[in-house]
C-alpha cells in the first residue's frame, strides 16, 4: 500500500514538474515571437516601403504569427491529458475502498 502511495505521489510530482517546463518553454517561445514581430515591424526599410507594400508584409508577420500560436496551442491539445491526470490525482488522491481512506473523505 506505501508502494501506492509513493508512486502515486512521484507520478504527481513528474507531471507537474512537467507541466512547469511546458509552461516556461511556451512562455519563452511567446515572447521570441512578440520580439520578433516587434523588430520586424520596427525596421526602417519597411516603413520607408510604399504603402501597400508595407500593408503586405505587417499582414505576412501576422500571418506567420498566428501560425506559430496554431502550434503551440496543438502542442497544449498533448498537455489536456495530462493536466487532467494531475487534477485527478490531486484532487482524488484515493480511490474509494482502497482502505487509504480519511473519515472526512470520499463517500
Amino acid at each position: 500500500m506505501d508502494a501506492a502511495l509513493d508512486h502515486r505521489q512521484a507520478r504527481i510530482i513528474a507531471l507537474k514538474d512537467l507541466v512547469r517546463t511546458r509552461e516556461r518553454l511556451r512562455d519563452n517561445h511567446i515572447l521570441q515571437i512578440e520580439q520578433r514581430a516587434l523588430d520586424k515591424r520596427n525596421e526602417q526599410r519597411i516603413h520607408a516601403l510604399p504603402v501597400e507594400r508595407r500593408n503586405e508584409l505587417e499582414t505576412h508577420i501576422d500571418e506567420l504569427m498566428m501560425a506559430r500560436l496554431r502550434e503551440e496551442l496543438e502542442c497544449w491539445k498533448d498537455t489536456a491529458p495530462l493536466l487532467r491526470e494531475l487534477v485527478t490525482l490531486t484532487t482524488f488522491p484515493f480511490e474509494y475502498g482502497s482502505g487509504l481512506e480519511t473519515d472526512g473523505g470520499l463517500p
